[in-house]
Parts: C-alpha cells; structure tokens; sequence
C-alpha cells in the first residue's frame, strides 16, 4: 500500500501541532506548579460544568461549519461542470476560429480560478475573464450557442461569488469568542487543580486540552475550506479537493492539442 506524504500531512499535522505546542509545554507548567504546591483547587463540579460548556459549544460550532464545508465540496464542481459546460457548446460552433478562442479563454480562466484559489491573484480577475466571454459569444454564428454561453456565465459568476464569501468571512465571530475564553479557562483551571497523583493531572489536562485545542483549530481550519499553497497543494487540516480544477484544465488543454 502505497502512503503519500501529503495525505499523512494533512492527517497528522494538526494532531502533532497541538500536541507540540499546547500538550507538551502544558505537561511542564502542569509538572512546575505541582512541584511548588501552587495546586491548589479541586477538580469540582465548576470546572465539569465549563468542560460540559466548552463541549456543547464546540458542537454548535462543528454543526454550522459543516453546512458551509459541504456545500463547499460542491462549489469546485459546480465551477468545473459550468466550464466544461460552456466548452459542451462551443463545440457545436461552426466558426474552428472562434471556437478555438474561447476554448483558449476557457483554459486562461480555469487557470486562473486555481490562481485566485492559491492567493496569487485576487477574485476581481476571474470576474473580468468571465464578463470578457459576452464578448465571444456576441461574435458565434451558432445563436443556440450563445444563449447557453450567456446562462453559464451567469451560473459560473454565482459561484465564484458564493466561494468569495466562504472564503472572506468567519462564521458567528461572537461564537468563537465565547468558545475560546470557556476552553481556557477549562485548561487553566485544570492546571491548577489537585489530584491524587501527578499522573492523573496529567492525563487529564492533556485529554481535555488537546480535545479542546484540536476541535477549535479544526473548526478554524474547515471555516476556510479553500486554502491552498502556490504548488496547489492543500494548506491546512481541512481543505476541499482541488481535482475537478486539475481535470478541467487537463481535458480543456486535451480538446486545444486535438484543434492544432
């Protein structure tokens, strides 16, 4: 069985940085405070209440970021499909001279759609190449052809629209806030709590620290599902697949080698 770096990436990678930056170092605090009797609460029912409380909340969160996350998956298809639709047609165009121009524009788009989602170029780019295609279709000999140019267009414009706002706005911001000040104080609370031994400590404050950590960063993370690095290559723990772009670009540049 064949194992991939990126895949043990983006498996692994956010458990290692909680792990490294949060459980660890909070062990060695744990370990200095106990050493210097500063433990001084007890594990009651206040410190239950805020975890129960932390917990609740993280599900809120988790259950509304979900929503967007799949719909998300959806979104890349939607734009690859509403291109090769636009292509679908522009087959049936008589004119090899213009159809061979808007397959080119169609490859620059697809092109540069994986280039905004890489953060090279900004959104406003891929709006001007998909108001540039009125200007191809006004010029088909096909007019069938045209009018289903012109409702891609409009779907296509959708979509981009709908992937800016996902990608340019937090979900419930208040939430975060709340979620975050209540996981704190679980951990800093816990650090400082007794306990028979310092083993159970430990364990303790590691299970709730790195649950707690790890679903916050993870909600974080699928808060922006199309963050991708220059290389295409996905940037964080969770992330929608770049696939129907590369298979959009790879079928377009096919039909452009078969026209020459």
């Amino acid at each position: 069985m064949n194992i991939e770096v990126s895949d043990v990436h983006e498996k692994w990678s956010l458990t290692f940085k909680v792990f490294l930056l949060v459980v660890v170092p909070g062990l060695i605090i744990q370990y200095y405070i106990r050493l210097n009797n500063w433990n001084i609460l007890d594990m009651n029912i206040i410190i239950a209440s805020l975890l129960t409380g932390a917990v609740f909340l993280i599900g809120f969160m988790l259950a509304g970021i979900l929503q967007d996350f799949k719909e998300s998956e959806q979104l890349l298809n939607n734009v690859a499909n509403g291109i090769l639709s636009v292509q679908d047609h522009n087959r049936t165009e008589p004119n090899k001279v213009k159809r061979k121009a808007v397959l080119m524009h169609l490859i620059k788009l697809t092109t540069s759609t994986r280039d905004w989602l890489e953060e090279q170029i900004k959104v406003d780019k891929i709006y001007l190449m998909l108001n540039e295609l009125s200007l191809y279709s006004a010029k088909f000999d096909n007019q069938n052809c045209t009018s289903w140019l012109e409702e891609n267009q409009k779907t296509l414009r959708q979509t981009i629209m709908r992937i800016d706002v996902i990608k340019n706005t937090m979900f419930i911001k208040a939430g975060y806030t709340i979620m975050e000040i209540i996981s704190i104080a679980v951990i800093v609370l816990i650090l400082f709590s007794k306990t028979d031994t310092f083993i159970l400590g430990a364990a303790t404050y590691a299970a709730s620290s790195f649950t707690l950590v790890y679903m916050i960063l993870l909600i974080k993370d699928m808060d922006d599902p199309f963050e991708f690095t220059k290389e295409g290559q996905k940037a964080g723990a969770a992330e929608v697949s770049m696939i129907p772009i590369d298979t959009t670009l790879r079928l377009l540049d096919d039909e452009m080698k078969a026209l020459k």
